[in-house]
Order: structure tokens, then sequence, then C-alpha cells
């Protein structure tokens, strides 16, 4: 299908998926892309003392949670043998626990008062806090994402490294997810997604003949990035883990 230069969000919307491509990651990609937004280093960058101190309070409070999440496993594994959770006596495991809960969501929100984090919330850690509660499987589920989201506090919000990716990632980036999904570039759906995305931007979008330009060029001069922008990717894109991100980073 040729690219329509007045296609319409609904109309690009539905060719999204078609194409088995999640509006929600496309959009927010392509917009990515219209915004060309640098990557710049962290507030903390520069401030040695304090970043290093929010690591140490993140990386604590993401072992207490991982050690709960063991103690939990196995508490729950003694409840369903017994059959009855009333009967589990609160052992030293138990308080184990409870004691790890408690100390994660301590160090989460003395991570919080030193500055506002990117994917923790106060609601995260009322929810860590209730999950000392009760002894249920149900739990392992919340235990388990602090873990994923103490992971990305460390990656994103402490990112030091002051080296931005090279111009054009944004618009190779959009389209690898497009080529994951349906298997193809799909060039004309890339440009008419673009073309609605610039518009709401008040931005003159780019042709189909210059976004093919740009990404062939991208991945002969930066080959090495451009395999790598490809192969991740995929694997974040079948995994659910791109799409996690960007609803965190950019919910609206």
């Amino acid at each position: 299908m040729p690219a329509n230069q007045n296609a319409s969000p609904a109309d690009v919307i539905a060719r999204l998926k078609q194409a088995q491509c999640d509006p929600d990651v496309a959009v927010r990609l392509a917009f990515l892309e219209a915004c060309h937004k640098p990557a710049t280093p962290s507030e903390l960058a520069k401030d040695n003392k304090r970043q290093q101190k929010l690591k140490r309070k993140l990386g604590q409070a993401r072992d207490h949670v991982w050690k709960a999440m063991l103690a939990l496993a196995k508490l729950t594994g003694s409840i369903s043998q017994n059959g009855d959770p009333k009967k589990v006596r609160v052992d030293r495991k138990t308080d184990q626990y409870r004691s790890h809960v408690v100390e994660a969501a301590t160090e989460l929100e003395k991570a919080l008062s030193e500055m506002q984090l990117i994917f923790i919330t106060p609601a995260d850690i009322q929810l860590l806090r209730e999950a000392s509660e009760s002894i249920a499987a149900e739990n392992l589920d919340v235990l388990k994402r602090l873990v994923d989201m103490c992971n990305h506090e460390l990656e994103v919000l402490l990112w030091s490294r002051a080296v931005e990716p090279d111009p054009g990632h944004e618009l190779y980036s959009l389209v690898s997810y497009v080529k994951a999904c349906s298997g193809a570039p799909d060039f004309p759906l890339v440009t008419d997604l673009l073309d609605v995305v610039y518009k709401a931007h008040e931005r003159w979008p780019p042709t189909r003949g210059v976004i093919e330009k740009q990404a062939e060029r991208f991945s002969e001069v930066h080959s090495f990035q451009a395999e790598g922008i490809e192969r991740s990717t995929l694997e974040r894109a079948k995994s659910g883990t791109l799409r996690q991100e960007l609803l965190t980073c950019y919910p609206e």
C-alpha cells in the first residue's frame, strides 16, 4: 500500500494492528522521532556522591525484595502442601519474609525522599507493604515487578554516560519495530504514521523517499549500532519489555 499523506489517525491505527504492531508502542516510537529528543545524562551524572547513595538504596531495596520472593515461594509451597493456610506455623521464614518486605519498602521510601523516581511510585511502595500482611502466592507478582522496577531505575535514572546515540536512531528504531512485527520495514505505513504524528506537533512530515534514505544511510554508516537496534527491538518487542518501558516513560 502506498503512503497516503492524507491518512487519518484511525486508518493508521487500523493498519498498525493489521501489521501485528502494538499501536501504543508504534505511536510512542514515532513521537520520539518527531521530537528528536536527545539522550542526555540524568541530573545525577555529575553528582557522584548523591548518585552512589541512591544506587545503594535502590540496590538494597532490590536485594530485600528478591530475598522476600525466595522466602515467599517456599512459604506458599508449604501452604499448598498443608492445604489450610491457617495451620501454617508463623515460623522464622515467615518473619524473614516480612522483614525483607518492610526493609525494602523503607529503602524505597528513602530513595523517593532523595529524588523523584521514574518507575517506582508511592503507590508501588504501598502495594509492597500490603504484601507483607499475607502469605499468598499472588504477592509473588508484586515482588517480581518491584525487582524489575528497581533494575530499570538503576539502568535509566542513574545513567551517567554522556555519549548520545548516533543521529537517526529514533527513526531506525521505529522502522525496526515495524519490521519485527510485520516481517518487513513497511515504509508506507511508517510514512503515514510519522505524517500523523508530525502534523500533531505542527511540523512538516518527511516523505517516504526521505525516510527510506535516512534509514538506509543509518544502516550503512552505523552498521554495528543498526544491527544492535534490530536485534534488541525484536527481543524487547517479543518479551513485552519495550511496551512496558515506553508506557512507563510516556504514559499519555
